[in-house]
């Protein structure tokens, strides 16, 4: 058994006509993968959905197999120690499949246990491709465009549709067989609101990631940065988003409870903010407010990233906008004097101010392209 707040479930339950299967491993997935379930069962009610997810895939009533959120792990060394637990995972994952035989298994990020699992699908002749009866579709497209180009040509061969989020993802997988569709992306479809805004009274919001290990590696380094922030400015506040209770426990021992906490998605309204690299981030630009991007990582993943990776910048935002639109404090430059620093120009520059929200609205015209159907249109079509 596993514990899931306050449910206790077994693991790998049996689910009879089970028709969606999702598989998300990371709390953004889990997000992303958590709105579009409460969608389809406001359209459907009676549909049964399983999962591979955590706390959101659970709050939207599927049918949850494992919390997967539990074993994301970060940088190829994290990823080593749990190579025994990320076997097991795969297998138990296929061999589930295999016998409950889900209509269409949707996988959410989640790149690497993703990939393979659709890889191991193909290869035992359970998935529609490799000949079995299970149809693959991939939500939000890895980032070939920034690295690991020839992985379309894979997808190509072990799946049946891929919805990205980006318009010009579009093109990468053209010179493809794999049928890929822009679904829109959920930041800027109706319904969607934006949990940040702006407020110059409001708290410095410290995002230091969602991952045990990452936590563990930025948020010592940003509580440090803003109590020195706090010494010169008495009256400063800070308040962070905890992602899942065993996050909140760490992140209250990590700032001797002194951090306000609160869950992921409630509304905060910050002065300022400072964030790592990933989905936060993009929600961080998109609610123009005046913020800083900051990631570091071990020395083995940091030196694999600076030769595969041929982009001018790691954010989201700024590689859109061609701009450093959030300060990017990265590997090390990500020190508690810079962050201080940082955090003091952010509060004190109007022309940050005018920066960020500027820079909003061009990132929300950017990705208000229409699509010719919604993720949930794309997800449910034939089912």
């Amino acid at each position: 058994v596993f514990i899931l707040q306050d449910s206790v479930m077994e693991r790998f339950v049996p689910v009879d006509n089970c028709q969606l299967m999702f598989i998300a491993g990371e709390a953004s997935g889990d997000e992303h993968a958590a709105a579009l379930v409460k969608k389809i069962k406001a359209q459907n009610p009676e549909i049964k959905i399983a999962a591979l997810g955590g706390r959101c895939l659970h709050d939207a009533e599927a049918i949850i197999l494992d919390d997967l959120t539990a074993h994301a792990a970060v940088g190829l060394w994290e990823v080593l120690k749990k190579i025994d637990v990320f076997l097991k995972l795969l297998k138990e994952t296929v061999d589930w499949i295999d016998a409950n035989r889900p209509k269409r298994v949707v996988f959410v990020d989640f790149v690497g246990f993703n990939l393979e699992v659709a890889k191991r699908l193909f290869e035992k002749k359970i998935s529609k491709k490799g000949g079995g009866n299970v149809e693959l579709y991939f939500y939000i497209s890895p980032q070939i465009w920034a690295w690991k180009k020839n992985r379309r040509f894979k997808m190509a061969k072990h799946l049946d549709s891929l919805g990205v989020i980006f318009p010009f993802e579009v093109d990468y997988y053209k010179d493809t067989t794999l049928p890929v569709e822009f679904v829109g992306h959920p930041f800027v479809e109706d319904g969607f609101k934006n949990p940040l805004s702006y407020d110059a009274n409001g708290p410095v919001v410290l995002l230091p990631g969602s991952r045990k290990a990452i936590v563990k590696m930025h948020l010592p380094v940003l509580w440090e940065a803003f109590q020195a922030y706090q010494k010169q400015n008495p009256a400063a506040k800070a308040a962070a988003y905890y992602p899942s209770e065993e996050r909140r426990q760490q992140m209250i021992e990590l700032t001797d409870g002194k951090l306000p906490l609160y869950p992921s998605g409630a509304p905060i309204k910050a002065s300022a903010a400072v964030c790592t690299a990933g989905t936060i981030a993009l929600t961080t630009a998109l609610a123009g407010v005046p913020s800083a991007l900051i990631y570091k990582t071990d020395a083995l993943t940091c030196a694999f990233a600076r030769i595969v990776l041929k982009l001018p910048f790691l954010g989201i935002a700024n590689i859109f906008l061609k701009r450093e639109l959030q300060k990017e404090l990265l590997q090390e430059d990500f020190t508690p004097q810079k962050v201080t620093a940082e955090i003091e120009r952010l509060k004190s520059d109007k022309d940050a101010l005018r920066k960020a929200q500027e820079g909003a609205e061009e990132l929300k015209s950017l990705l208000k392209t229409p699509s010719k159907r919604t993720a949930v249109e794309w997800l449910l079509a034939g089912i």
